[in-house]
């Protein structure tokens, strides 16, 4: 569950991994976030950012994120009525695979994929 500020909870039903692409169009992700359904937007714990390693600084209107390498994650602007409010390009993240069939290569993956050289040498 999470609490507000008014009081009202509202139940998480799960935690994951956000990827998202930078304004450099480098990826990045945020690690344990929370997935609610009745939520409209995304919030963002400065607490959570805090007990996952990342530094947090707000100076003069501008909040800036650093992830546990000091790579800037966010750099945000205070609105007019007060909040930081990011803009994410949320990224889908992309599976590829790819399967053998032929003997020498199911040999190779067999091997932990040692050099074909090791996998065939002969006695």
């Amino acid at each position: 569950m999470v609490k507000f500020g008014d009081g009202s909870r509202v139940a998480i039903q799960g935690r994951g991994i956000i990827i998202f692409r930078c304004q450099n169009n480098k990826h990045r992700m945020l690690k344990d976030v929370y997935y609610i359904t009745q939520q409209c937007s995304s919030i963002i714990s400065i607490g959570q950012l805090d007990e996952c390693g990342s530094e947090v600084l707000i100076k003069d209107g501008v909040l800036r994120i650093r992830d546990q390498e000091q790579r800037l994650l966010a750099k945000v602007k205070r609105s007019q009525n007060r909040l930081y409010l990011l803009d994410l390009k949320v990224e889908q993240p992309v599976c590829l695979a790819a399967r053998h069939t032929e003997e020498p290569w199911l040999w190779h993956a067999r091997f932990g994929h040692l050099s074909f050289d090791q996998c065939f040498a002969k006695c």
